[in-house]
């Protein structure tokens, strides 16, 4: 899939900050409630309810120090849990990793996303849509829950309508020890999603991997998934775009996570990007909604 775009839209498009527009005066209260950012809340110590759990492993979403040591979709046990205090008073967690026939994999202790794990007590799953939210046609939305840890929530996505409908990446970060919360700051190199010319495309960057107009190879996963490869052209030198295809969009609509990975065809450099779906099928919906008109 080539794009034909214009750089210098698209550039412009993903160095723009989102725009506050007015409220829709005739929304529900339900909608009101996602004009500001949901409140964060801080998980009690759960290191009892995590030990001897059973996890399945997506490979792709693994720490890559690791990687090779683990099998796509295999069943691991999370053993003799710790949990450790973060700056924002909860905890993270890190346990020994068994296999299924009960062999330790590593000789160190590591937490459940570093061995590919979507769905744990940790990471936050959103995937609701409501119809109210993603037809509201003015105004600031967000989407998806805020629960700390470490010192910083997932990542949720906020969503503006109007005449550029665009959804950006956000996380909270508190720290309790400066008394410091700071609320719905922007992923720097996070999934974007953009309204141009009646469609809706994907854009995420990261370091410096192709030359401008390279064009380069986009692989896109889903938990558990072999991939599907696309072809466009890199965006600068460290940015990717992509119209959202129907495989794409129902991975943002369905799916627990979606991982991106983009490399350059000539030097062999590349940047990826892991996003889970806490809010990202409602701001997808909304963003699409809005599109259309």
């Amino acid at each position: 899939m080539n794009i034909k775009l214009s750089t210098s839209i698209i550039t412009t498009i993903l160095l723009a900050a989102c725009q506050t527009t007015a409220p829709n005066i005739g929304a529900t209260e339900a909608s009101k409630q996602k004009s500001t950012p949901p409140k964060a809340s801080i998980q009690p110590d759960l290191s009892s309810k995590l030990e001897n759990t059973k996890h399945k492993v997506w490979k792709e979403a693994s720490y890559k120090g690791i990687r090779s040591e683990l099998k796509e979709g295999e069943i691991i046990i999370f053993k003799n849990v710790e949990a450790k205090k973060s700056s924002d008073g909860g905890y993270y967690y890190l346990g020994d990793i068994y296999s299924e026939d009960n062999q330790k994999l590593f000789d160190k202790k590591y937490g459940l996303s570093d061995v590919g794990v979507v769905k744990s007590k940790r990471q936050s799953i959103d995937k609701n849509i409501n119809p109210d939210t993603i037809n509201s046609t003015r105004g600031l939305k967000y989407h998806g829950v805020v629960t700390l840890n470490n010192g910083f929530s997932e990542t949720y996505w906020k969503s503006t309508a109007g005449g550029s409908p665009k959804s950006t990446p956000v996380r909270d970060y508190r720290n309790k020890y400066s008394d410091t919360h700071k609320v719905a700051e922007t992923v720097d190199n996070g999934l974007r999603l953009h309204c141009l010319n009646g469609s809706v495309h994907l854009a995420f960057s990261g370091d410096i991997f192709a030359a401008q107009g390279e064009t380069t190879t986009v692989s896109i996963y889903y938990p558990y998934s072999k991939g599907k490869d696309y072809s466009t052209k890199a965006v600068g030198h460290n940015s990717i775009w992509l119209t959202i295809d129907k495989y794409i969009e129902r991975i943002l609509i369905e799916e627990d996570a979606i991982k991106l990975v983009a490399y350059s065809n000539i030097n062999g450099n590349f940047i990826e990007n892991t996003s889970y779906n806490n809010g990202l099928a409602e701001a997808y919906s909304r963003v699409k909604s809005n599109c259309a008109l």
